[in-house]
């Protein structure tokens, strides 16, 4: 069952990129994994949680967590965006390229290893 709240964190934060940064995916696959996710998510609230396999509170914050990337996306545009019009230097153009390697990658494999860890350590 670990593997199943895995798969579905995973491919939760993969639209999630998808939607946000890079176009990988086509609209009907889009669709498709949105439906599965959110059915998955109604069999969590109503039947999962009551056999024992992961409680709703739980399920809860790794489903924010994986929402938070929406906070880093636009609020790393909007500090980018008052700093370039302050500052248009060769400087300037590091910062843009470092707050995108974050913003872009490394909070999505931050986030997803906090998910895995989190659902591996828990005891079902």
């Amino acid at each position: 069952m670990k593997i199943l709240y895995i798969l579905l964190f995973t491919s939760l934060n993969f639209v999630i990129f998808n939607i946000l940064s890079k176009q990988i995916l086509n609209l009907r696959f889009k669709i498709l994994v949105s439906i599965l996710i959110v059915v998955f998510c109604l069999l969590q609230i109503s039947l999962l949680s009551k056999l024992g396999y992961m409680n709703n509170e739980k399920f809860f914050i790794l489903l924010a967590f994986s929402f938070v990337v929406f906070v880093f996306h636009y609020g790393i545009n909007f500090i980018l965006s008052i700093f370039l019009n302050k500052n248009d230097t060769f400087q300037a153009n590091y910062l843009v390229k470092g707050f995108g390697l974050f913003r872009n990658y490394i909070i999505y494999i931050l986030i997803g290893f906090f998910q895995v860890y989190t659902i591996l350590t828990q005891s079902l």
